[in-house]
């Protein structure tokens, strides 16, 4: 998981989507039934987030910016399922 969100503070999609936080959040679990699984506040980086679907396993990756808005900056499949996890 760490290896995840170390990729994800470094690349650099060349057109992030973004738009209100609440409305991508919104639209995450919309359309790909993603709940928010954690966040972290890095040094010197904007907050992330990240949203999945335990069934799918699809994970994608919000970068909170001021203004209340949010920009998706990675997505995939394959998120990991801990058993027993209250996330």
């Amino acid at each position: 998981m760490r290896y995840l969100v170390l990729f994800a503070l470094l690349a650099s999609p060349a057109q992030a989507l973004c738009g209100y936080r609440a409305d991508v959040v919104s639209s995450l679990a919309w359309k790909y039934g993603e709940a928010r699984q954690g966040a972290k506040l890095p040094r010197s980086v904007m907050p992330i987030e990240i949203y999945a679907n335990p069934v799918t396993r699809t994970w994608t990756i919000i970068e909170n910016r001021i203004g209340g808005r949010a920009c998706v900056v990675a997505t995939g499949r394959g998120f990991p399922i801990v058993k027993g996890s209250n996330t």
